[in-house]
């Protein structure tokens, strides 16, 4: 007596694995953006001798890093995209004031105002991540 599978099995458990593989991966797909967005940006500051770009490359890195980890990480996600944004987005928003209360306690090189203004224009980024998604989904 044998058992063989009918061939539609294999296809079947294929489709149901995509969107859980989907789901655990939405948070390393944001987290692999935001480090893809970090590590441009260290090219970027070793290409330029300014002094001054080093300060606007880390605001570029302010934005761009955050739009990336709420937009990777909404769309890796198979449904509900733009609720995964929002939730994405509290999260990034959660790193950031961890990040700038840490600040306030440790000091660094950079003063204050800068740690904020670079946390503001991270979460203003994120926001409109989430309202870039709101209008495609």
């Amino acid at each position: 007596m044998s058992y063989e599978l009918s061939p539609t099995v294999p296809e079947k458990r294929r489709s149901a694995l995509v969107p859980v593989l989907r789901w655990v991966a939405v948070l390393p797909a944001a987290l692999g953006a935001w480090i893809g967005i970090q590590l441009l940006i260290i090219l970027a500051n070793a290409m330029v001798t300014p002094r001054w770009s080093d300060w606007w490359l880390q605001l570029i890195n302010s934005a761009a890093s955050s739009y990336a980890f709420v937009y990777a990480g909404s769309a890796t996600a198979p449904k509900h995209n733009f609720i995964v944004g929002i939730v994405v987005a509290i999260l990034y928003g959660i790193f950031m004031v961890v990040i700038i209360t840490a600040g306030v306690f440790i000091k660094t090189s950079d003063p204050l105002w800068w740690l904020v203004l670079s946390g503001v224009i991270s979460l203003v980024a994120a926001i409109a991540a989430v309202v870039k998604l709101r209008e495609e989904y």
